[in-house]
């Protein structure tokens, strides 16, 4: 089992933004985007990031959902998390047990997570879902730029400062 983002650890990061929303729920899409804020606040004008700035962070977002699903797989089953499906199609939502578990794990780390979460919870209620479509662009559109940054400093033989 990997250490760093396993589908627990992801699920866990998941049911906290789960929380913090309810008793609203979020499609995968959002959720996704709701990880790479909880791990990179700081570079949206929230909260210092949880993990460092790396300049392939935002490349994150290509391998997330797959991790995201595997950890929704987790909460879901163990009845912390409900799917919704409605004429809207498929979402999330904390169930009722999950604020009851979330508080009874004690870390500095679940503290600081929990803190981003509900800075993403007002980011969320405060925008719409094309805003929201338009900041998971500027993510890609930065980690574009970036990529092509280091790609064009490697291929000078010259680094990065």
């Amino acid at each position: 089992m990997r250490a760093l983002n396993s589908s627990l650890e992801v699920g866990i990061r998941t049911l906290v933004v789960l929380r913090e929303i309810h008793p609203r729920g979020s499609d995968i899409g959002h959720l996704v985007l709701c990880d790479h804020l909880i791990l990179h606040s700081g570079d949206f004008g929230g909260p210092e990031s949880l993990h460092p700035k790396l300049p392939i962070s935002p490349g994150e977002l290509g391998v997330k959902r797959k991790l995201l699903e595997e950890g929704l797989e987790v909460i879901v089953r163990a009845k912390l998390a409900e799917t919704c499906v409605d004429i809207d199609g498929i979402s999330y939502r904390a169930s009722e047990d999950a604020a009851g578990f979330v508080d009874l794990m004690a870390s500095d780390y679940l503290r600081r997570l929990t803190e981003r979460a509900r800075w993403i919870a007002v980011e969320i209620a405060d925008h719409n879902i094309e805003s929201l479509r338009a900041r998971t662009a500027q993510i890609f559109s930065r980690w574009a730029e970036e990529f092509f940054e280091i790609d064009d400093n490697a291929s000078s033989g010259e680094l990065l400062p």
